[in-house]
């Protein structure tokens, strides 16, 4: 019974370290894809000020820079999502990836 406890134990702990590392993953790409953005838009803005002004009226004011905020924004939550995963590990705690609104 040990050895099967073990092996259980052993699939639940890759299991949990993937969903850690995926979350951390997750949360590096978002923030790189995002300070891409923002240095293009930083140091691009006088080229693309003409075509931020040619957007639609709802879309005015719609730059680069509010793209590099939700990216910011989700590499922050991904940020949290690894870290209280990382603590659950640490506490031996089980915890899984559920959707909220949509599940």
């Amino acid at each position: 019974p040990d050895e099967v406890d073990t092996q259980r134990n052993s699939a639940v702990y890759i299991e949990h370290i993937q969903m850690v590392l995926w979350f951390y993953q997750l949360h590096i790409l978002s923030f790189l894809i995002g300070t891409g953005i923002w240095f293009v838009d930083q140091f691009g803005c006088t080229m693309l000020l003409p075509y931020y002004d040619a957007l639609p009226f709802l879309l005015k004011g719609c730059t680069l820079h509010v793209v590099w905020h939700v990216n910011s924004g989700i590499a922050a939550h991904c940020l949290c999502q690894f870290l209280t995963a990382a603590r659950a590990f640490y506490l031996d705690i089980e915890c899984e990836v559920t959707l909220v609104l949509l599940g």
